[in-house]
């Protein structure tokens, strides 16, 4: 029995895809954020010498 609530199958994968759209966008923009912490970390320390 459906209820009324339920999508259709192309309704359904049209919402997943996007919300894999938005996770990989989100990822994207943390490793970026990242990068650039790491590359401020790497500036703000004194140059070691080996």
């Amino acid at each position: 029995m459906r209820h009324p609530g339920d999508d259709s199958f192309a309704n359904r994968r049209k919402a997943a895809d996007e919300a894999k759209q938005k996770l990989l966008e989100k990822l994207k923009n943390a490793k970026k954020q990242d990068g650039e912490k790491a590359a401020d970390k790497q500036a703000t320390k004194p140059a070691q010498k080996a």
